[in-house]
């Protein structure tokens, strides 16, 4: 594939960043979102099994001590980590990735009319840089799979696609995995 000229390749390469950016907000936003809607579950479970149990008399079946102490340490992690604020959050940093993207979206994709646009440039890297800035520090591994995502959906496919091992996928929104470019291979 032959090389894009300077600025088509600068505004392909802020396109693909705010693209695989919108992907890992979305994905952080449904992770919480998740989580708030799972407890709020379990909460209205254990409401109803401490009910079963006020009925009943003897000790209290496992099931019910387990649904009990599960679900009061998810309520207590809720409460502390708020997942229904950081959903919202992350909501927001979407919505703020998806306005910057519809900016680079309305200058032109021919390179002697992308010249005249070399402010807007700056004015689009400015305000990606406040919003990194406000940002709360990335998860590598989710932010690879949204990399790969935007990379195969990417009808120019111009980015490498990595090979990212399992156990790094299944946990992507619990641990950060900085050294996840290390670990993982680029497809062939």
């Amino acid at each position: 594939m032959e090389p894009l000229p300077p600025l088509r390749n600068r505004r392909y390469k802020l396109s693909f960043y705010i693209g695989r950016s919108i992907r890992y907000h979305e994905a952080r936003q449904h992770f919480f979102w998740k989580l708030h809607l799972a407890t709020s579950m379990l909460a209205v479970l254990m409401a109803g099994s401490t009910l079963y149990q006020l009925g009943s008399s003897g000790v209290p079946e496992w099931w019910l001590v387990s649904i009990s102490l599960g679900t009061s340490l998810l309520l207590i992690i809720d409460f502390v980590v708020r997942f229904a604020e950081s959903s919202v959050k992350h909501k927001s940093f979407k919505s703020d990735w998806v306005k910057v993207g519809n900016q680079l979206k309305r200058l032109p994709d021919v390179e002697d009319e992308l010249k005249s646009h070399l402010k807007n440039f700056q004015m689009i890297d400015g305000e990606i840089s406040n919003i990194e800035a406000t940002e709360p520090p990335g998860y590598g591994a989710l932010d690879l799979i949204c990399h790969n995502m935007q990379a195969m959906s990417d009808k120019q496919a111009r980015e490498v696609v990595y090979d990212i091992p399992w156990w790094a996928r299944w946990t992507c929104n619990f641990f950060r995995w900085e050294n996840i470019m290390q670990i993982s291979k680029p497809l062939e």
